[in-house]
Formats: structure tokens, sequence, C-alpha cells
């Protein structure tokens, strides 16, 4: 095991990415402090939810081509793949800002009104940064990717902080995450706005039908997914209130520290890697694996240990909740840590039809479980059964992306 790790730790492609995301990180991590001193679990709660939303909503906007940037072999193609999905982005932008004038002129949300008003912003701008991490890792610009994380949290910081200061409280969290979605992604647009391609009518139409299983499976799965994703953040505030959920998205923004600085690069490099292989992958995906698994389980058992003493340290009085939720999560979130890098392999077979059915059944899952525990148990007994459900989930799930990767695979 430790011979895989030091295989995939010690590779130029994952250092560059692993300093990047480190440094971003810890911009995170020093943001939490101070954050927490400044905003109460409440404010957290709202921020979950409006993250969820851009979430589950941004699901749509690329219309399932974001991932299909690094399979062409033409560069010229990957290009127009990406400002494809760049014109889906804007389409659904439009739909979501007249969805929110709608919704604002019908109903009476004015606790909402800055939350419907920078909702159809943040959806344009995460939806930008999709496709475009993508493009950057087909061509192996690991720097962009890491410019553009450390810029991200730097500017949703000092946003947040600076209204927060100036008595802004009330909306300061979602002013700081839609600035830092914006610096997100004209990181990316700075990077690549020499490279849009011209409109060709029939070869983006052909590039469109080439790849349309990932418009007619990969969109649906991924939005079902994003769905599966989401819906603690949305079920737990309808269940236990937005204070219990401000101790969720605190516990999750502690736990997902380690996940974006290792988790998600290793997954970026798989899927790049694994895309210029044509015969069988399951060498690449068992390395993966194993270096993800190997250390997951370090990082993810020392945060469960060090918790009751850690979380108190970090982020100050009225936080004592959020302890247990970070003991409990941390099971599952190495189950995520752990098998999400090589969840890629659904993309390289264009296997999108089976990957919705694995995520219909998450979402089940997670329905199910939150469902349970919202009417019969407490938060902390209903967290626990979603944590089980997860781990019978990620063992079938695990298996067939095994098998899958033994079978070859032809270069695209």
């Amino acid at each position: 095991m430790w011979q895989s790790l030091i295989r995939t730790f010690a590779k130029k492609d994952f250092m560059t990415l692993f300093l990047g995301t480190g440094i971003s990180q810890l911009v995170r991590l020093l943001g939490l402090l101070v954050l927490a001193r400044i905003y109460s679990p409440e404010h957290f709660g709202e921020l979950g939810l409006f993250i969820s939303v851009v979430g589950l909503v941004s699901m749509f906007s690329a219309g399932g081509y974001a991932q299909t940037v690094m399979l062409p072999k033409e560069s010229q193609d990957a290009y127009r793949l990406h400002n494809l999905s760049l014109f889906f982005t804007l389409l659904i932008s439009l739909f979501v800002a007249g969805a929110c004038l709608l919704i604002g002129f019908v109903f009476d949300f004015e606790k909402k009104k800055t939350f419907l008003t920078l909702l159809p912003f943040a959806t344009l701008f995460f939806g930008i940064t999709h496709p475009s991490k993508v493009l950057s890792s087909r061509f192996q610009r690991y720097k962009t990717i890491s410019y553009a994380g450390i810029t991200f949290n730097f500017v949703m910081l000092l946003v947040a902080v600076s209204l927060g200061c100036c008595g802004q409280k009330e909306d300061g969290l979602l002013y700081g995450i839609t600035a830092g979605y914006l610096a997100f992604a004209l990181v990316y647009i700075f990077d690549f706005y020499k490279k849009i391609e011209r409109p060709q009518l029939k070869r983006d139409y052909s590039l469109l039908k080439r790849y349309t299983v990932f418009f007619k499976f990969g969109l649906l799965s991924d939005t079902v997914n994003s769905l599966a994703r989401e819906l603690p953040f949305l079920m737990i505030p309808y269940f236990f209130g937005e204070i219990i959920l401000g101790h969720f998205v605190m516990a999750m923004r502690f736990l997902m520290l380690p996940y974006n600085l290792i988790s998600q690069n290793l997954g970026s490099i798989f899927y790049e890697k694994g895309s210029k292989i044509t015969t069988s992958l399951k060498k690449i995906t068992l390395d993966t694996l194993i270096a993800s698994a190997g250390l997951g389980l370090l990082i993810y058992l020392l945060i469960f240990l060090v918790a009751p003493w850690l979380v108190p340290l970090a982020l100050g009085n009225g936080w004592g909740r959020t302890i247990l939720f970070v003991q409990i999560l941390s099971i599952w979130l190495y189950l995520r840590f752990a098998i999400v890098p090589v969840s890629y392999l659904f993309d390289l077979y264009e296997n999108q039809k089976r990957e919705l059915h694995f995520n219909i059944i998450k979402c089940l899952l997670t329905f199910l479980a939150l469902s349970i525990g919202g009417f019969l148990l407490e938060i902390e007994h209903t967290l626990l059964l979603f944590t089980f459900g997860n781990l019978l989930f990620f063992f079938i799930y695990l298996r067939y992306l095994l098998h899958l990767s033994s079978k070859n695979r032809k270069l695209i």
C-alpha cells in the first residue's frame, strides 16, 4: 500500500495541485476560525441552503456536457465542447433569474430577497467553473486550478469578514460566497478567453450528437447525484431547524478540507490519465484507490479522535454540538474520500446509464434515512442512520467500479 501511496503523491501533477489546494484550504480553515466568531449557526444554516440550491441548479447549467471536454482526441473539439457548455450555462442562469423574479413577485419572501437576488449570479459563476476545470485538467494546467481555488477562498473570506465587521451579518456570507464564485470563474476566463472558437453549427451539432449519452443520461445522473448530496442541507432545516443545519454545515466544512485538498485532485488526475489509456483501467484504478483509502483512513481517524478538543479550540463557544456531528460524519466522508476519485470510470467508459441507476439508489437511501430520522429520531441518530445507508451503498458501488475497470476502453 505504501509504495502505491508514494508513487501517487510523488507525481509532479499531484504535487502542483496539492500545494495549490493546500494554500486554498489553509485560507478556508483560517476563514472558518474568523467567521465562526462573527456569524451564528443560523447564518451558516442559510449559507448551507444557498450553496445547496446553487449546486443543484448548476447541474443543469452545462447540459451534461461538462465532463465530455476531457474525451475528444482533437484539442479544438475539446474547446468547442467547453464553449457549448458555457452557452448552456448562460441559458440556464437566465432561466433561474426569470424564476427568481417570478417567485419574488408572486410570494412575499422579504427575508429571502438577497437569497433570490444572488442566486442567478451564483449559478452563472459557479456553472462556468465546472467545464473550465475539466478543460484545465485536460491540458494539465494545474496551476490555473490551484490559483482559482486560492482566489475563491480569499475573496469569499475578505467579503464575508468585511461585511460582518460592518454590521451586515444577515447577508454577509451570501455576498461572500457569490463574490468567491465570481473570482473563481474569472481566473478560468482569463486563462482561456483567447481559445474561444467561433461557432460552426455543423461541427458543434455533430459533437453534441456524438456525446448525446451525456445529455440523455449524464445530465439526469448528475442532477440525481447532486440532489442526493444536497438533500441533508434541504431536509435538516425542515425537520430540525436552521440552527441545527448551521452545526451540520460547519461540521461538513471541516470534514471537506482534506477531501478538497487530496481526493478531488486525485480524481482530476485519474480522469486525465485514464482518458489516454485504451486498455484496461484496473491498474490505475487500484493504485488510485489504495492511495485515497490509505491516506483517508489516517486523516479521518485522526479527525474522529481529536474532534472533542479541536472543534471548541477552533470555533469558540456556541459550537459544542458540532463535535458529535464531526465524529459521526467522518465515517461517511472517509468513504467518499476513498471512492469518489475512481468514480470517473463511468465517464471514461461512457456508462452514464448505470451511473444513473446508482445515483437513484443513493438518493432514495438518503431520502429514506433523513425522513425516518426526521419523523422518529433525534438529529444525532438521524445522522447515524444516514451514515449506515451510505456504508451499504458505497460497498456495492465499489464492487461495480472494480468490475468496470477490468474492461478495455477505446480512445474516443
